[in-house]
């Protein structure tokens, strides 16, 4: 079992204090430190158990202040999540000799769509993106969703449909999520977290018809004439 930090999104360290992950009560293990002046960003523990120290000087009045959730995580999580890919790969691959009858693909045979769109709702209806705080169980979710809207981008007018313009409006809020992060993150070095969250929304806005488009051109070449 692993443990998932994640701290509230008011969370603050003054310069002068920091806060420490110890994974043994004596704290004398340490596995992560964030310094006064930045962010508490989460963190996944390496066990069950940790210990968290605030450094802060009291008497001037530099206190640290966050709430703290800790989310355990199922060690198979990610080889769940890792399979459903692997699934949706061969799927694929082997409709090219489906055979009528064989239960083991027809659904994705017949339905490679509505399939995915189903999918799609599930994953974010048990983890809304509207709520559901940055954590690298998150992350996870994050690259499950781009790797099943990666797959409707190989059928044409999937956004024309109703029940897919539906399904991806679903995914709005990290469109959101990622104008919040691009506007606090040092754009000279940006996180994996928020490259994924850029991923999806370029793959989900691609699969939208040119109207109904979220993600506006914008250029990254700063270079001076």
């Amino acid at each position: 079992c692993a443990l998932a930090l994640v701290f509230s999104k008011d969370a603050t360290i003054p310069q002068n204090c920091a806060v420490f992950c110890y994974l043994d009560e004596q704290c004398t293990t340490p596995v992560r430190t964030w310094a006064g002046g930045k962010g508490l960003n989460p963190f996944v523990v390496p066990g069950s158990e940790c210990w968290i120290k605030v450094q802060q000087n009291v008497e001037s009045g530099d206190l640290v202040r966050f709430h703290l959730c800790v989310i355990p995580v199922h060690p198979s999580l990610g080889l769940a999540l890792w399979t459903l890919d692997y699934l949706l790969g061969r799927f694929s691959t082997d409709c090219g000799t489906h055979r009528a009858g064989d239960p083991r693909l027809e659904a994705w045979a017949n339905d490679p769509v509505g399939l995915c769109l189903k999918l799609v709702e599930n994953v974010c209806t048990h983890f809304d993106p509207s709520t559901f705080m940055r954590s690298p169980v998150k992350e996870a979710v994050v690259r499950l969703l781009s790797r099943l809207s990666a797959r409707l981008t190989a059928f044409s007018g999937v956004g024309e449909n109703p029940e897919s313009r539906r399904v991806l409006g679903l995914l709005e809020p990290f469109h959101d999520e990622m104008a919040k992060l691009y506007g606090s993150e040092d754009v000279a070095a940006v996180t994996a977290y928020l490259q994924q969250v850029m991923d999806l929304n370029v793959i989900a806005d691609s699969l939208r018809p040119n109207g109904a488009r979220l993600v506006k051109e914008f250029n990254l070449d700063q270079q001076e004439d």
